[in-house]
């Protein structure tokens, strides 16, 4: 179930999110941003999210072994 956020929350909970990112080293995309917005919106789940990323990273695969 997708919770209501405030703005404040939502800039808070990003900002965690992009700074434990840049730590991995792998920074937040604007499409990475654009999936959190889709969650946090309910238009999307986050097992629908990752298996999107998922999906997009074997076709890039595929695509490199072609």
């Amino acid at each position: 179930m997708t919770t209501a956020h405030t703005r404040e929350e939502w800039d808070r909970a990003t900002s965690v999110a992009r700074a434990a990112a840049i730590m991995a080293g792998m920074p937040l995309t604007d499409e990475d941003e654009a999936a959190l917005r889709r969650v946090e919106t309910g238009q999307s789940t986050t097992e629908e999210e990752i298996a999107a990323a998922r999906e997009h990273v074997l076709a890039r695969q595929r695509h490199a072994t072609a």
